[in-house]
């Protein structure tokens, strides 16, 4: 476990955690916790009532006995979005991935959240779930690993109390690394896990990303285009640019010509006279709207190129096919965003 400091999980049986933690897009990492003698290891020991969101676990390492998950040993009425975990926990029983154990008459619910762990156990061993409550649910989630125990062991999760495994809904796990069981949720090849394609009703626009065909999918606040740096400013020099890297760019309104490659990310400010090149035929994008920015989704790689109108530019396709960018006043209304000539969005007046 190297030389980390053991952490103290939070909260226990007898004082459990009961609010709300936003991890607001931050990610913990070496996570320690060494009780292997100890009952509810996690992070939190004991969350009742809790809200757990975009929170994230990297290279969690974590050790109990009985009760134990990167993220919380034992889950009573609450829920937990948007939280991922990474790394290995060991125990005895009621083992998971993401949580060891929720309650079985608790409502708990956990949705749009994975593991990528390896977990080891004795009986009621998951990659995501050790023990799953009879109405507790799962929805929109997925584990990766290696799952060793005993008994009542599942590649997302190990013991179901709903014997129809109902409770568990649009959700994964990886069958080629995991065992080839699970008690709720579709095993699926290394392959098909690193399809969209295969993630049927999952919120690919605001909530999930997927990078092409050797990555997994994660939470879209992981690389949120927000953080990306402000590295390039268009200089006035007419020049034309190929980016290559996840980036914002700032526009001077000096007819630059941005080149944007297949597989990132871009934030495009766009000023009179730019253009912009998309990298992949027109058919491949979802067009959508905010204000005065236009999101250009890539369908196949679920990236976005996001172009942000402040006058009237030029929108480039490798198919040879271009369309006008701009911003249309009227007296009448709103400012209109037209793209081609078509109304793709409007911004709303102060």
């Amino acid at each position: 476990m190297g030389d980390f400091e053991s952490f103290v999980p939070i909260g226990s049986f007898k004082s459990p955690f009961t609010g709300s933690f936003d991890g607001n897009g931050h990610v913990i990492k070496n996570l320690v916790i060494d009780e292997s003698y100890r009952d509810y290891v996690g992070l939190f020991a004991f969350l009742e009532g809790a809200i757990i969101k975009n929170t994230g676990i990297e290279n969690g390492d974590v050790f109990g006995r009985d009760y134990v998950g990167i993220l919380a040993g034992l889950v009573i009425d609450a829920t937990i979005s948007e939280t991922y975990v990474t790394g290995f926990v060991s125990g005895q029983h009621f083992v998971g991935g993401l949580v060891g154990f929720m309650e079985a008459d608790s409502m708990a619910v956990i949705s749009d959240s994975y593991a990528d762990s390896n977990v080891d156990g004795s009986t009621d061993v998951g990659g995501l779930v050790g023990n799953l409550g009879l109405i507790a649910t799962i929805e929109n989630a997925y584990a990766v690993g290696t799952v060793q125990g005993n008994t009542d062991i599942g590649g997302l999760v190990g013991w179901n109390n709903r014997d129809l495994h109902d409770n568990v809904t649009n959700s994964f796990w990886d069958a080629q690394i995991g065992p080839d069981e699970s008690k709720g949720g579709t095993g699926t090849t290394t392959a098909e896990m690193m399809q969209q394609t295969t993630f049927t009703n999952w919120d690919f626009k605001a909530t999930w990303a997927i990078s092409g065909s050797n990555a997994y999918s994660y939470l879209q606040w992981q690389h949120e285009m927000d953080d990306l740096p402000v590295s390039l400013v268009l200089d006035g020099n007419n020049q034309a640019l190929d980016i290559v890297f996840d980036t914002k760019i700032i526009g001077t309104g000096a007819k630059e010509t941005i080149n944007i490659a297949p597989d990132i990310n871009v934030s495009f400010t766009a000023g009179d006279g730019d253009r912009a090149n998309l990298p992949h035929n027109i058919a491949h994008y979802e067009i959508t709207s905010m204000g005065n920015q236009i999101f250009f989704s890539d369908v196949d790689a679920n990236k976005v190129v996001t172009i942000i109108v402040t006058g009237t530019s030029t929108v480039g396709f490798a198919d040879g096919n271009t369309a006008t960018l701009e911003m249309v006043f009227s007296s009448g209304g709103p400012p209109q965003v037209q793209l081609g000539g078509v109304v793709v969005g409007s911004v709303p007046l102060e």
